[in-house]
Order: C-alpha cells, then structure tokens, then sequence
C-alpha cells in the first residue's frame, strides 16, 4: 500500500485492502460480503468540518472514502485509550480518496477529517460491547444509539507535559467484544424503527461540568432542519420502475447518514475518471436492482429503459431520462427492465439488489445480465423469476463470496449474450475475459 500513509503510530490504526474485481478499463467492482447494516455519508459541495475529535466507544469506523482522485482528505488522529501502548499519540495523514482501500479506526481513537467536501463514504462499520458485569454496575458509558464522543480540537492538541488533569482530553475504556450476529439484526432493527419516526440529527456527547463542579456527561441531539421523507416515486410509463427517496440523518449543512440496514449483500461499481458508458442494455432476469448513485452534485447521468418482461402491462415501453448522484436515494430497476447508462464517468455506484428464484429455486447472480446490442430495436421478451428469496439463499452468496475472497480470486465480470441454438431457441451464453 505504497500510497496510503503509513499509520502504526496508533496501535490497531490501519488500511485494509478491499476486495476489487476487474469490470473493463478503469472499473471495478467492490463486493461487500455481509448482511451486516451499514451507513452512507455523503457532504456536499459547500465547505465542511466536524470541527471537534469523534470517539466512538463501541464501534470500529470501517471507512472507503469515494471522490475525485485529485483530491486530499486531511485526516487528524489521537488515541484516548486508557492504558494503550500508544496512548496520547497524534497523527496527521494526508491521502486521496480510493475504492481500493479501507480506513479502520479502532474504538477509542478519536478522529476529525478536514476536505470532506464532495466526499462520499461507505462505512462497514463493527460494533463491540461491552463486558456485561461492568455495563450492568455503571462502570462502562457507552450508549448504542448515541456512540458518539466529542472532544473539542483545542483540548486535544494542547495536551502538554505538566497540564492540569482537567485539562487534558478524557480517556476512555472502549468495548472488547465483538458483537454476534444477533446483535447486528437486533441493531438493525432498532435503526429502522428510529429512522420511521426522525425528527433530530445526529446525536451526539460533550463533556460540561454541573454548578457542582462534577464532570458530566450530556447528550445532544438537535431538530432536524431538513431532509428528506420515505416516499417512492414512480417513473412512467413503465410499471414498478420507480426512485424510493429515503430519510437520513443530518449531521452538518448539505451532510448526512443514510443507514442501510436491509440484510442483504451489497457491492460497489468504481466506473473510473475515463468516460463511461455501458455499449448494451443490460437486463435481470433474477434481480431487481436497487441503486445509489454516488459523486458530485453536478454529475449527469443519462440512462434509457425498455420492459422486456412477459406479461407485462407496460411491455416495450421505452423512457430515457437524466439525474445527478443524491446518496439518499434509491433507483429501483425491476427484473426484466433493459436498462443502459451513460456519463457514468466519476460516478460509483452502490447495489444492494433484492434476488428472485427461479422454478428449481435457483439463482446465479454471477450470470444474470443478459447483454442487448444497442441498436437492436427487436426487443426481446423475457420471463422473469418469482420466487423472492430468502434468508438462506443470501447467508449462502455471502459464505461463497467469502471463500472466494479468501484465495484471492479476482473473475472479471462475464458478458452474457443471447444466441440462437442448434434449433433456432435462445440461449443465454455467458463469455468471461481471461484474467
């Protein structure tokens, strides 16, 4: 990881390398293997600074910052661990955002990003808790909705030699254990509720002293200024093609988290910096794609549908239109709906499609685009599988595309076209380019 800073000054800070697989030129695919929620943060064009240290007592930040490669993210680190062979360090990192790697910070490192502007970010976030005795007795502050600790920068950074105790940044004993996967869905569950009824930003805590003098701890969490309400959108004229808009939480001027806590896999599309566009429509047969578009507000992209699905009410309609990238929300491309992008240059996207079965109760994801040649106006008409899946089949593609992680695997992504056989029936035939 030649261009990443290095970052052992603070035990357990780190890169990791994720998982890319190779689309054509500049692209790549990221798949996430895990059912786990996780959260979009996306800033927008206009300046931005938390201004303050974030200590997270239960949660390890699993950061893939998305942007403009020419861009600088300015990251400042400081260890508030109670009893951590780095205890007290600081480090300052600079380094550009990339689809390839991913910025883990333990629990207990406090950090603050300067340049976020125009950055998006995926966190695949862990949680860890806390031993039980000593949660149940009082001795360990962690609070699962609001695992956030603020540390004002100046306190942190004026640490000296010789300051008074009160004066210098807290230290904190975060949680140790890894969380279940029970935990998880519980979690998950808890943030779907929280976001149904959202009415404040993201919450947060500071330390102030009572007219006592005693050091307390308060809770912040401020009225929502904005955002956006849950609502679907349709687009005619072609039935179930739809956007969901989608609530987020506020956490600064134009900036948000949008979690994401529907239990199934998800992935990446990096498209590159070269110009883009895909040369077929490309249609589903076994997924609904659900699609977050991810870049700069000022990106257009252009895409064009046609219904191929047997049966449909609304079979071969056609629409064309043009959207730029927003993180809280979500376009909703049914099975069997041909659908080609273009400007997709500087753009990623996020898919966390929902899989349907076929008759034998089968499904291969790795197979299930079948390319039309633009041009060909001969749509083609498809049946589509019904069968929504469930929680086995995605517990089943996560364990597989785990193990394919672990050999290092890298497939490039297969064309699937349709051809005639020996008896003039199509055949879907899946072409891979040799690694």
């Amino acid at each position: 990881m030649s261009d990443r800073p290095e970052l052992a000054a603070i035990a357990g800070l780190r890169w990791s390398r994720n998982w890319r697989l190779p689309n054509g030129g500049q692209s790549f695919v990221v798949p996430f293997a895990t059912r786990r929620a996780f959260n979009v943060v996306f800033h927008g064009r206009q300046k931005f600074s938390y201004g303050h240290y974030g200590v997270h007592l239960g949660q390890e930040d699993r950061l893939t910052f998305l942007g403009a490669p020419d861009r600088t993210i300015t990251a400042h680190f400081m260890d508030l661990r109670a009893g951590s062979p780095t205890g007290g360090e600081r480090l300052t990192a600079h380094f550009a955002p990339s689809s390839e790697f991913e910025l883990r910070i333990p629990p207990g490192v406090a950090h603050d990003f300067d340049g976020l502007e125009e950055i998006d970010t995926v966190n695949n976030y862990a949680v860890f808790l806390p031993d039980p005795a000593q949660w149940a007795a009082g001795e360990q502050e962690w609070d699962m909705d609001a695992d956030i600790v603020n540390v004002p920068r100046a306190q942190a950074e004026g640490e000296a030699e010789g300051e008074a105790e009160e004066a210098r940044a807290p230290r904190f004993r975060p949680n140790a254990l890894p969380a279940s996967d029970v935990f998880y869905r519980l979690l998950a569950e808890r943030q779907r509720e929280g976001m149904a009824h959202l009415a404040h930003s993201h919450a947060y805590t500071v330390d102030a002293r009572d007219a006592s003098g005693s050091l307390r701890q308060l809770k912040i969490s401020e009225r929502a200024s904005g955002g956006v309400e849950a609502r679907v959108e349709p687009i005619p004229p072609i039935a179930g093609l739809h956007w969901q808009q989608l609530p987020y939480v506020e956490s600064g001027p134009a900036s948000g988290i949008r979690p994401l806590y529907e239990g199934r896999p998800y992935y990446l599309v990096d498209h590159g910096t070269a110009h883009y566009a895909h040369d077929a429509f490309g249609i589903h047969l076994g997924q609904d794609d659900h699609l977050t578009f991810l870049g700069r507000e000022d990106a257009t992209v252009q895409v064009h549908f046609v219904d191929c699905r047997h049966g449909s009410d609304t079979l071969h309609a056609e629409i064309a239109l043009e959207f730029s990238p927003a993180a809280h929300r979500t376009l909703v491309i049914p099975r069997g709906v041909a659908h080609r992008f273009t400007g997709l240059e500087n753009v990623f996207t996020l898919n966390q499609g929902v899989a349907y079965l076929d008759e034998n109760g089968e499904y291969e994801p790795a197979t299930d685009v079948i390319d039309w040649p633009v041009g060909r106006t001969d749509y083609p008409v498809l049946h589509v599988n019904d069968q929504p899946a469930q929680g086995e089949y995605y517990d089943a593609l996560v364990a597989g595309q785990q193990r394919m992680r672990a050999t290092g695997a890298a497939p490039s992504t297969p064309m699937v076209l349709m051809v005639p056989d020996g008896e003039g029936k199509p055949v879907r035939v899946a072409i891979r380019q040799r690694g």
